[in-house]
């Protein structure tokens, strides 16, 4: 009886000590879990300012990029309204026109000056000038 009472005691400690080491374990655990939830964590919390910073920046990058569009549009515009008055000539009342009613003037112009300024006159200043 004795040896079976000191069996059971030895049994009953090496249960103990299990059951403790069994919860030191899940301890163990659970703050390994914990360190790895709030490393998740902090990553999200980068993650997400990343994110955040770079959707700023994109909407700077567009908001830039729509400014050089318009400003290159108004280039297009003044250009297209030089070349407009260039092809009007500055005084329109001096061009001599031939009777096909093109602009002669434009042909007199120095060597290397465009012929861009020739324009169709029309038969007004004919019937005009015949009045």
């Amino acid at each position: 009886r004795a040896d079976e009472a000191e069996e059971r005691r030895a049994d009953e400690a090496e249960e103990r000590r299990a059951d403790e080491a069994e919860e030191e374990g899940k301890e163990e655990d659970s703050e390994e879990l914990d360190d790895l939830y709030a490393a998740m964590a902090l990553d999200h919390e980068k993650d997400q300012a990343e994110y955040e910073r770079r959707k700023v920046e994109d909407a700077r990058w567009a908001e830039a990029e729509e400014a050089r569009k318009a400003e290159e549009a108004a280039e297009e515009a003044k250009e297209a309204a030089e070349l407009e008055l260039l092809m009007l000539g500055d005084r329109p009342e001096e061009c001599v026109s031939d009777r096909r009613g093109f602009d002669t003037k434009a042909l007199e112009l120095p060597k290397g000056k465009s012929t861009l300024g020739a324009r169709k006159t029309g038969g007004k200043r004919k019937r005009e000038a015949a009045a």
